[in-house]
């Protein structure tokens, strides 16, 4: 074979049969493991035990992961891209040389191993000629086959970063928008930044978790199906309780179950979890969400400031290092903005400041009807839809987080 042959051989093997109808390529599958099995083989192991991988050449491996790539260079060595535990990525060496296979059961066994299929390899570490990180297999077992085609990839360097991972991730890329929201195991697949913002996630909950932890805060889980829905202001989702013949609402937020439990002698109290809210969805905005609440007995709201802006500094310092990050606001194509945690905060007076955005003069009595007429007024001036009961804490909230208007942003 030339050399032009051989690599046209290799990106068809690199490939994985990805130019193969995607129906012919799932009935060659099916038709594979029948075959298997008549031959009395196990396509589906039901065990394998992977091992913490070592630090030095030579050490022995085991290791478990799906492969991303597949390459070789004759029909005697093989490559392949494991990603392993979701985002490390590692390169499979097989060799006919150091298989327990004659050459041509090992060039038919790997001539079935496709892009997808989930592997257990076992062998030592080394570096391939190119000083990459690499399994020198001894044995390789397929643990589970990939049935369908994965769709088709191409590499490329992620734009997300999570401490603890390797910079630069080589990452698979799965572009097409339909697919990666209609499947999103598809996209969890074959691209890695849902991964590491999976990854980020879980930091930030473990985070939330010791800060309130150390501060002796009790966790808490209240009820989701609730005859009244919540202390917010949203429409809830209902349902029926059969053996009880009531209607139940799921929650739009924890907060009355948690204010009994302060009432009840729980002086500090937190909940972690899922809040659902019949109403509008969007890219940002989604019926059920997750929410951090706590409650604090013999506080007060500079109290509150301070726990808020130690959170949430803290957080952003042992998840990144440092105080500043940079957030890609208008899409990984444009230019990022940065965003500065490192404490004090510069804290605002809510009233104030929304007078000077809306250009506004509310009564100085807040609790006098005239000032609730007023913002009533302005409500309906921004066309802020306030539900009722109108009152006046309702009126300046909404008015404030209304996207109309303007923002107050003091460079200084």
């Amino acid at each position: 074979m030339d050399k032009l042959q051989a690599s046209s051989q290799s990106k068809k093997t690199m490939s994985g049969n990805d130019e193969m109808d995607q129906t012919q390529y799932f009935e060659n599958r099916l038709k594979y493991l029948a075959a298997e099995k008549d031959k009395g083989e196990n396509p589906y192991p039901h065990n394998f035990f992977p091992s913490v991988l070592g630090n030095n050449e030579d050490d022995p491996a085991s290791l478990a992961g799906r492969i991303m790539r597949k390459g070789s260079s004759s029909s005697k060595l093989f490559l392949y891209d494991l990603l392993n535990n979701g985002n490390i990525k590692i390169q499979v060496t097989a060799d006919a040389s150091k298989s327990k296979l004659d050459e041509a059961e090992f060039a038919r066994f790997h001539a079935n191993v496709k892009r997808g299929d989930i592997v257990g390899v076992t062998g030592f570490l080394g570096k391939s000629k190119r000083a990459e990180f690499s399994i020198f297999s001894q044995s390789f077992t397929v643990l589970s086959h990939c049935l369908h085609m994965l769709p088709r990839q191409k590499a490329g360097r992620s734009n997300i970063w999570v401490p603890g991972t390797p910079r630069n991730l080589e990452t698979y890329i799965l572009k097409d928008q339909e697919t990666r929201y209609r499947q999103r195991y598809l996209d969890l697949m074959l691209n890695n930044e849902p991964l590491q913002i999976f990854r980020t996630r879980t930091n930030i909950i473990k985070y939330i978790e010791k800060f309130f932890d150390d501060l002796k805060f009790w966790k808490v889980e209240t009820p989701i199906l609730n005859r009244i829905a919540g202390g917010g202001a949203a429409r809830p989702f209902e349902t029926h309780h059969n053996d009880l013949n009531m209607k139940l609402s799921m929650r739009i937020s924890p907060q009355l179950y948690l204010k009994q439990l302060i009432i009840a002698g729980m002086d500090r109290v937190y909940e972690i979890g899922k809040q659902f809210r019949n109403e509008g969805i969007d890219l940002t905005h989604f019926p059920e969400f997750t929410t951090c609440e706590f409650y604090m007995a013999y506080a007060d709201y500079n109290d509150l400031m301070d726990m808020t802006e130690g959170l949430l500094s803290g957080m952003v310092k042992e998840l990144t290092g440092g105080y500043k990050i940079k957030y890609h606001a208008n899409g990984y194509d444009k230019e990022p903005i940065e965003i500065d945690f490192t404490p004090p905060f510069r804290r605002i007076d809510m009233v104030e400041d929304l007078e000077k955005i809306a250009k506004i003069n509310i009564p100085k009595d807040l609790a006098s009807e005239e000032a609730n007429k007023y913002l009533i007024s302005a409500c309906e001036r921004f066309d802020v839809k306030c539900p009722p009961p109108m009152t006046t804490i309702k009126n300046v909230f909404l008015l404030s987080h209304y996207k109309d208007v303007p923002r107050y942003i003091d460079a200084t």
